[in-house]
Parts: C-alpha cells; sequence; structure tokens
C-alpha cells in the first residue's frame, strides 16, 4: 500500500542505505530529522519500490559466487564477498551489512557454526541470515534454522524466492523488484 511505502521510506534513510524509489535516490541529509529532500518530488508510490541494501556474500565456490553476486548487483544490491566462514564471521560482525547470504557447507569454519558464532554476539542478534545450501531435506532445513539462520534457500538458487525472502527480511513489503 502507499502508506507503508511512505513509512518504509521515512524508516529506512539512513544514510547507510540508499533508497531508490523510481529513479529517486535518497540518502541521509544534514537535516535533523535525517529526512531527504527528495522525498519532497517521489514519483508516484504505485512505482516498484526497493531498499538497495548491504549483502554479505558467504560462499566457497566461485561459480556460484560470480552467479550470485553478478545478479544481486544486477538489481541494485550492494555485495561483499567472503570465501570461508571465518572471513565471513569477522566481516558480518564489523556491523556494515543489512543481510547475509550464508553458504552451509563452508571450509574451515561451516556456515552452521559460523551463524551459530554470529548469533552469540547481542550486537549481531538481529542481522538477519539466509542459509544457502545443496542440502535439501527438511532436517538441513531444521538444522540451519536451530542454528540461527532467519531463512533457507536450496541450491540452485531460485532468485525470484530468495529475493522475497530477502525482501521480507529487509522489510520491504513490495517485492515486485
Amino acid at each position: 500500500t502507499n502508506s507503508a511505502k511512505r513509512a518504509l521510506l521515512e524508516r529506512r534513510i539512513t544514510g547507510r542505505t540508499p533508497i531508490h524509489l523510481g529513479g529517486v535516490w535518497c540518502e541521509k541529509s544534514s537535516h535533523p530529522t535525517n529526512r531527504c529532500t527528495a522525498l519532497i518530488s517521489l514519483p508516484p508510490l504505485s512505482a516498484p519500490l526497493y531498499i538497495m541494501a548491504k549483502i554479505l556474500l558467504v560462499e566457497d565456490n566461485e561459480m556460484n559466487r560470480d552467479m550470485l553476486s553478478r545478479r544481486l548487483v544486477k538489481r541494485g544490491f550492494e555485495v561483499t564477498m567472503a570465501v570461508d566462514g571465518l572471513v565471513g564471521l569477522s566481516e558480518a560482525q564489523s556491523g556494515k551489512y543489512d543481510l547475509v547470504l550464508m553458504d552451509m557447507s563452508l571450509p574451515g569454519l561451516s556456515g552452521w557454526e559460523a551463524t551459530q558464532k554470529l548469533r552469540e554476539d547481542p550486537a549481531m542478534a538481529k542481522l538477519p541470515v539466509i542459509a544457502l545450501t545443496a542440502h535439501a531435506m527438511e532436517s538441513d532445513r531444521q538444522q540451519a534454522l536451530a542454528a540461527g539462520c532467519d531463512e533457507y534457500e536450496t541450491k540452485p538458487v531460485d532468485l525470484a524466492r530468495l529475493l522475497e525472502k530477502m525482501n521480507r527480511l529487509l522489510g520491504v513489503t513490495d517485492s515486485s523488484a
């Protein structure tokens, strides 16, 4: 709805996460309310709305990393990549990401272990984590959720389904982007 989109715009303009709405970019202004001056000239709210979120992609397979990162960047997400669980954990704890896509089968520190360690940090407790795995059994899904993942996506990744999950976790109600 238009009121939900407007509320999302007003809530998410933080300077860290630019907003795109039908061609208008908004970032934190110097105004004390942190309202974007571009809000004055917003296009019709029926235009697709999506947040330009900062995504950490933790994936050891180069082909999977390349394919998924390109598809996300093409849709406007800012993507940083980590190739193993230890680097992914360290990068996630930096606090500069809006969402983590975590492969579960990583060398060294697994995605399950990295997510558990991430959840032990109170500052990271609310950082959304989506498990990415080729393990498609219900028990694998339950294991990922028990480790602290907020969602679960099987490989090969269904991009439309993944984007729906990402948008929901990021608080975007219109996933038509």
